[in-house]
């Protein structure tokens, strides 16, 4: 009997450039609302159906929910927004938690000019126990009423993981994945959390543009990070390809990634990223990139640290 192979990790559109300043090396700001409708028309030309927004993204969902009204698109589009996270007083019923629940989904729903969540994940990784799992069995009580698709959860630790595979009604585990931050992939958690029959969304794969600053331009507090772009930079001149490219074919080349979130914040951008869909690392500079980047700081890979 033939294995049967993997299928090629599909690309999300991240839309938080669309919505606030987002990013380190952002140097063009929010689009206008024009270019950011351009933004999604060229990602939608490209074959991506899946768009990834938060309540919390500034204007993203808005733009999102143009999009889906003016070009009649919301049987196709897979949107994914998440939860704020939810704040209650101490010994908060049931009902409580899933009336605040209910009611941050249904402004998203109605901003996006939904009638159903696709997928909705908690944007905090707390929110799965929290208040007891009242939070986490709202989103399942939601799903089951048929107000959303898929229930998923948005982390950033390891131990968030471990977490999340204890909870069976958990389908979808966004987490960031790249060049300096390879945890989930060293722990052998990404192939845990598929083994699981969980999809894994990876993000964070140009580490909010991290990689592409010159020296000069890497701020004071990130400065550390000056040698491993530095390593980068020798990598690409080696291999002969952008940092781009070698960013976004380590991700895509990790076993068990569902799907890669990318932002953008041109139509350039956007076809740049899409034209680098389905391209993998040879293993040679996978080994590579695993030992350059073995011990990259947590105030590096995090950049809610920065």
């Amino acid at each position: 009997m033939t294995k049967k192979k993997a299928k090629a990790p599909f690309l999300t559109l991240g839309t938080a450039q669309l919505g606030f300043d987002y990013g380190v090396a952002n140097k063009s700001g929010v689009p206008a609302e024009k270019e950011a409708l351009r933004i999604l028309d060229e990602a939608w030309k490209c074959g991506i159906r899946s768009f990834d927004t938060a309540s919390d993204y500034g204007r993203s969902e808005r733009i999102i929910g143009v999009f889906i009204r003016e070009r009649a698109v919301s049987k196709e589009i897979i949107v994914a927004s998440k939860l704020p996270r939810v704040k209650a007083p101490t010994g908060s019923s049931e009902e409580k938690i899933y009336k605040i629940v209910k009611n941050h989904m249904e402004r998203s729903l109605k901003v996006l000019g939904l009638d159903k969540m696709p997928l909705y994940l908690m944007h905090n990784a707390a929110d799965m126990t929290s208040y007891g799992g009242k939070v986490f069995r709202s989103l399942i009580r939601l799903k089951e009423e048929g107000l959303i698709g898929t229930v998923g959860v948005s982390i950033y630790h390891p131990s968030e993981a471990i977490t999340a595979l204890k909870k069976k009604d958990i389908d979808v585990v966004q987490l960031p994945i790249n060049l300096f931050d390879q945890r989930f992939v060293r722990k052998s958690l990404v192939k845990k959390l598929c083994d699981s029959g969980k999809s894994v969304f990876a993000r964070s794969v140009f580490l909010q543009g991290l990689f592409f600053l010159e020296e000069k331009e890497v701020p004071k507090k990130l400065f550390p990070a000056v040698k491993y772009l530095r390593k980068l930079r020798e990598m690409s001149l080696a291999e002969k390809m952008a940092i781009d490219d070698i960013a976004m074919r380590f991700v895509l080349s990790v076993p068990g990634v569902a799907s890669v979130i990318v932002g953008a914040e041109s139509v350039a951008q956007v076809k740049r990223n899409a034209a680098m869909g389905g391209k993998v690392l040879s293993r040679k500079i996978g080994k590579k990139i695993t030992v350059c980047f073995k011990n990259v700081p947590r105030k590096i890979m995090l950049p809610y640290m920065w």
